[in-house]
């Protein structure tokens, strides 16, 4: 599961990555600032997952050591 959100998160950030490129090309200011919006949003959720990655991480490591005692 963890690699499965960590390449997610990383699909996530060439989305935001696309948008931001977009954005640049775009003359109307309106879809430029939407662009720019949708890849902070992108951004967001690339974060949330990769801080759920490290709480698993984090868990599993936890779990292997009271497995150990």
């Amino acid at each position: 599961m963890g690699i499965a959100n960590a390449n997610k998160a990383a699909q996530y950030t060439r989305y935001a990555e696309h948008c931001v490129e977009t954005a640049r090309t775009l003359r109307e200011q309106e879809a430029r600032i939407l662009h720019r919006e949708m890849a902070a949003e992108w951004i967001r959720l690339a974060q949330l997952i990769a801080e759920e990655v490290a709480l698993g991480a984090r868990s599993a490591r936890l779990g292997r050591k009271a497995d150990v005692r």
